[in-house]
């Protein structure tokens, strides 16, 4: 249990290697002594996912939430599922272009939390629910899924809390999916305000700037756009630490050259798209949207 506690505080202290290291001693010690298959092992396996996830990790953590999550259902039957697992999983599914196997999962870990009546879960989950089918493409079932999140999250979190940042950014999801630049542009510009007055980090925030440059470059404000994609640059390098590799990172690299590809300078568009593939090569995989998305911009340049 001491391993799994440090795991926690490096977590919180943003040593993500080191968090990761003792998760997975923590569960190796679990296995030995014979508790592999406990639900105190399981929710250690779902910490260390979501400290992958959170470090942009993303092939590791849905390799490590799907196999908690299959070893839960062989383990407990249907009853042993795990809505928080399912929902950590499923963003994960999102950023590895699986947005349809996602909303599956959504609604019903989203079901779950209706039937026990728990308002944070449903908010927390509608949400998700929600970005999840903006990426499928379906702007009603988004629009429906974010109102439901966002009435259940004002019952219990205060106007300030970085929840209501990824409420505002999924609403400028929404937006752009429907054609409205403008719309984004402003609920973009308070998703970042909120993540900026956290208390924690999110990497939430270098997602919402990188995609208000790429809306502001579109716009025609060039300037806007690279004092946005170049400060999303800066604290993705930050929020990296000693990680050698992180999805956060190279989006932020992707949009930092799709907004010099843009400007028309290719020299440094293409110095950038080639280390933003690195990045998510290494940390989501090279069948991803976004390694796709550098590869066609390298082919371009």
């Amino acid at each position: 249990q001491h391993r799994n506690v440090l795991a926690d505080v490096q977590a919180r202290l943003g040593d993500y290697p080191g968090a990761i290291a003792s998760y997975e001693r923590a569960i190796a010690d679990f296995a030995a002594m014979g508790r592999g298959d406990t639900s105190e092992a399981r929710v250690m396996e779902n910490n260390l996912g979501v400290v992958q996830m959170n470090a942009g990790l993303l092939a590791r953590a849905a390799r490590t939430l799907e196999h908690s999550r299959a070893t839960t259902q062989g383990s407990f039957g249907e009853a042993g599922i795990n809505p928080i697992t399912d929902t950590n999983l499923a963003g994960v599914w999102v950023e590895l272009g699986r947005a349809d196997e996602a909303t599956k999962l959504l609604e019903g870990a989203l079901a779950f939390a209706e039937r026990v009546h728990n308002d944070r879960l449903v908010g927390f989950i509608a949400v998700k629910t929600a970005a999840a089918w903006c990426a499928a493409g379906d702007a009603e079932q988004c629009a429906a899924r974010l109102a439901q999140g966002r009435a259940a999250l004002i019952k219990i979190l205060p106007p300030g809390h970085s929840a209501f940042g990824t409420v505002a950014m999924t609403e400028a999801r929404l937006s752009l999916l429907r054609g409205d630049d403008a719309q984004a542009s402003r609920q973009l510009q308070q998703a970042i305000a909120l993540y900026d007055a956290a208390t924690e980090r999110n990497p939430m925030g270098f997602v919402a700037r990188g995609l208000r440059a790429r809306l502001e470059q579109r716009l025609g404000h060039s300037a806007q756009a690279t004092e946005l994609s170049d400060r999303a640059v800066r604290d993705a390098r930050t929020f990296a630490g000693k990680l050698p590799f992180s999805e956060w990172l190279g989006s932020a690299l992707l949009t930092r050259a799709t907004v010099l590809s843009m400007q028309g300078n290719r020299d440094a568009a293409r110095a950038a798209a080639r280390e933003s593939l690195a990045q998510l090569n290494a940390s989501i995989g090279d069948v991803s949207p976004a390694s796709r998305e550098a590869v066609r911009l390298l082919a371009r340049l």
